[in-house]
């Protein structure tokens, strides 16, 4: 009685008394120690389910065309073909051979593709004769060459009016389709079919109808707004390169060597580069993501891994030092419920101080990922309380091993000890 009184003034609690083995200075070090990797844990799976959730909004976003089952590549025409008196007859032939060709089922071509670094699109000089611009200050949108079956291809949507068809010629009245976010830039609240615009490509404005309206594209970037955009007849402006579109039933990888047989057969004296299935531009925008969401992910299961490694053994040692004072406590009438509670406590303190230092240090931390995030805020209520969740279970799950031992010490065994 004398022992037990006196262990408990050195201690006001019994969750905290113990024996010298190791001292309590190395017990309360290595408390801290798990704490500590309790909230790197948090940190870590906080950014992970940040980066799980941009991720998620970016695959789900709505580009505006298809990329699955296309294949693009460009021929340099420079210098085999240098008048547009021998470039249209060309570009005639080898698009029809390029159709002819087994599993192709539609053939389009212009001067950019989306989300390819380099050709994206020229940006235009914009002339609308309703407003009012300062010299040398005048608005830009991007401006793509195209043929007809460009949208076709691509699965570009008409949303009024007409798309460019074979009308559309050298000799025909200059004409141009715009986007959805050129509409409301230059023509809020009015309908932008029949009117002129002038388009400054690489030159003088050209004065052009406005035949159609198209659904708006993310075209330099999947995570950035779709931007103003027009689209000139390609048999009005000819191009010395070209970039084909080919949509296909065929695997990539078989097509790309029919298509690549197919220039070689009509001149093979003209150049073929960037051939690619359309599908590699999207996962090349997604890479880097893809890069950091691995990375955080591994570091996070390692973390939460050596988190879990720490609870259980903070709890074990602290068992295996208190196993004499555990049968003390059974032989005076301790039930096993009490010998629980006792260290489920220890290890819902250590969560506990966990969590709250690794979510004040997520808040702080989670922001430097705000350039590689989409559609999340850098503070998500969903992360903070999915990671927070894996936090906890995971620490209260390496408790169960330890204090279940605990509770089934024989006290006559410990008392013998």
């Amino acid at each position: 009685w004398v022992g037990i009184a006196g262990a408990q003034q050195r201690s006001p609690g019994w969750g905290t008394t113990r024996t010298q083995l190791g001292g309590p200075g190395a017990f309360r070090a290595r408390r801290i120690a798990v704490t500590a990797q309790l909230s790197l844990g948090l940190v870590l799976l906080s950014g992970t389910a940040l980066m799980v959730r941009s991720f998620t909004e970016l695959l789900s976003v709505d580009r505006g065309y298809t990329t699955q089952g296309v294949v693009s590549f460009t021929v340099w025409l420079y210098d085999e073909y240098p008048t547009a008196a021998q470039l249209v007859p060309f570009v005639d032939r080898l698009t029809e051979r390029l159709r002819a060709v087994p599993g192709v089922q539609k053939v389009g071509m212009g001067s950019a593709l989306p989300l390819a670094d380099g050709i994206t699109g020229e940006m235009a000089d914009i002339v609308v004769p309703e407003a009012a611009v300062t010299p040398g200050q005048e608005p830009q949108a991007r401006t793509t060459i195209v043929s007809p079956e460009y949208f076709d291809v691509l699965h570009i949507a008409l949303v009024r009016g007409r798309l460019l068809n074979a009308d559309d010629r050298a000799t025909g009245p200059p004409v141009v389709v715009i986007n959805e976010s050129f509409a409301h830039r230059f023509f809020a609240g009015m309908d932008p079919i029949g009117k002129h615009i002038g388009v400054g490509l690489m030159g003088r404005a050209v004065n052009r109808e406005v035949v159609g309206v198209v659904r708006d594209t993310r075209h330099a970037r999947l995570d950035a707004e779709p931007e103003s955009g027009a689209f000139i007849p390609f048999a009005q402006r000819l191009l010395p390169a070209i970039t084909f579109v080919v949509s296909s039933s065929l695997a990539a990888e078989l097509i790309m060597r029919s298509l690549n047989a197919a220039v070689f057969e009509v001149d093979p004296d003209v150049g073929v580069a960037r051939m690619q299935a359309m599908d590699t531009l999207v996962a090349r925008q997604l890479r880097p993501r893809q890069f950091l969401l691995v990375l955080l992910g591994a570091f996070a299961a390692i973390a939460m891994l050596v988190a879990a490694v720490g609870v259980y053994g903070v709890l074990s040692q602290s068992v295996s030092e208190r196993q004499q004072e555990i049968g003390l406590r059974m032989a005076l009438g301790a039930s096993p419920t009490q010998v629980v509670g006792t260290f489920a406590r220890e290890a819902i303190v250590m969560v506990a101080v966990g969590l709250v230092a690794g979510i004040v240090i997520a808040l702080l931390s989670t922001r430097l990922l705000s350039s590689f995030l989409y559609g999340v805020a850098p503070v998500d209520g969903v992360s903070f309380g999915a990671a927070a969740l894996v936090v906890v279970t995971i620490g209260l799950l390496a408790a169960v091993a330890p204090t279940w031992r605990a509770s089934h010490v024989e006290p006559t065994v410990a008392l013998k000890e």
